[in-house]
């Protein structure tokens, strides 16, 4: 409206410019003829139709750019609307989908709280029924103890009884023989050891005992009837752990014992690449100790190759890592190159499985890629294994 206002406003200007002209020009030239005057009327009036012609034309335009405007303006502000509309149902959706997601994960975690709780109950009731068995079988351990204990106290006092029997019949034979094994029988009686304690040195006690039996010329086949009042501790529980047949066998009680205070090959080679001479020990004493100790470690190997065999694994052993050198150990080789053997199979096994734990990482980062959620969680698992593998076992010699 303001662009029509001022084109108006312009035509009226030039219609005062026009009509002013003319009247100068009617006062300047009196003595123009009627004609003239009549002409000059017509164009008049023919520029002012032309000039409203173009004044319309003018209008026509203006309102017709005004409408494209106000149109344009309509189809802007519809689709702003639309686009406002389709912006609230995206969030719609994803508030949707939120509520949704975080109802799922409400729901997960009341099952992995229910599976807990579960476990847990189940862990307990396993505990509980591990406590009764336990408590169950050292029930029965005591009442086995003591009926072991009351079996051994009734042979010896049936043992007592048999000597002194033989005693009193003894003393009805003649002088030399009744002298002889009254002798004899008094010896074996006086031949005692005191009871072993937890201060007692189990090897110490077990020498001084042979040394005794032996000094009273005691038939080795009773020593075990001689040793088994005066145990007690680990030496008492590893002797009633024993079978009724193993129980008579001295050698056999001596090695069940020695086995529960973890004294074996193992034991004796330690003992024997560590002593030192103590301050009030001479040099004598420690040659004995360390031979008494040699002949222990070695005491299995019957011929001079057998030994090198124990030496060379040991030394073989003392190569390896701390891990490979424990798993080694406890399959038990019995040459030196079966000991290596196991140790190459160790470490092959170890790069086996390595390759296989990168391949399955290379694996789960492609997955991750293409799914676009869960590849930084695998990828961190992928890296914590790979961490802790040790293809060669040389990741904890140290």
């Amino acid at each position: 409206m303001s662009l029509r206002s001022g084109k108006e406003y312009k035509s009226q200007a030039r219609m005062s410019e026009t009509e002013e002209a003319a009247s100068r020009n009617s006062v300047a030239n009196e003595s123009v003829s009627v004609a003239d005057l009549l002409k000059l009327l017509m164009e008049e009036r023919k520029l002012r139709a032309e000039e409203e012609q173009r004044r319309a034309v003018r209008e026509q335009e203006t309102r017709e750019a005004e409408r494209r405007q106000r149109e344009e303006e309509k189809q802007r502000e519809q689709e702003t609307r639309e686009a406002e509309r389709r912006q609230r149902e995206e969030e719609k959706q994803r508030e949707q989908e939120t509520r949704e997601a975080e109802r799922r994960q409400r729901e997960e975690e009341k099952q992995r709280e229910q599976e807990t709780r579960e476990a847990e109950r189940r862990q307990r009731e396993e505990e509980k029924q591990r406590e009764q068995e336990t408590r169950e079988a050292e029930r029965r351990q005591r009442e086995e103890e003591k009926q072991r204990q009351a079996e051994r106290e009734r042979q010896a006092r049936d043992e007592w009884k048999a000597q002194f029997e033989m005693v009193a019949r003894l003393a009805q034979d003649g002088r030399n023989r009744e002298g002889e094994q009254t002798g004899r029988i008094l010896k074996e009686a006086e031949a005692k050891v005191a009871k072993l304690t937890e201060r007692d040195d189990i090897e110490a006690y077990l020498a001084t005992f042979e040394r005794t039996m032996t000094a009273y010329e005691v038939n080795r086949q009773r020593w075990v009837y001689k040793l088994a009042p005066q145990l007690s501790g680990k030496a008492q529980q590893a002797y009633a752990a024993m079978s009724s047949e193993e129980a008579v066998d001295y050698e056999r009680v001596k090695a069940a014992i020695l086995k529960r205070y973890d004294i074996n090959e193992e034991a004796y080679r330690l003992r024997f690449r560590s002593v030192m001479k103590s301050l009030d020990e001479s040099h004598r004493e420690v040659a004995v100790r360390v031979k008494d100790l040699a002949k222990k470690w070695l005491k299995q190997q019957a011929t001079a190759e057998a030994v090198v065999e124990v030496v060379a694994q040991e030394q073989l052993l003392n190569t390896l890592p701390s891990n490979v050198r424990v798993w080694v150990r406890e399959r038990k080789p019995t040459t030196c190159l079966e000991a290596g053997q196991l140790a190459d199979d160790y470490a092959q096994a170890r790069r086996q499985a390595g390759l296989e734990s990168k391949r399955e990482d290379v694996k789960n980062g492609e997955g991750g890629k293409q799914s676009g959620t869960g590849g930084q969680g695998k990828g961190r698992v992928g890296e914590e294994s790979a961490g802790t593998r040790d293809v060669d076992g040389k990741g904890s010699a140290q």
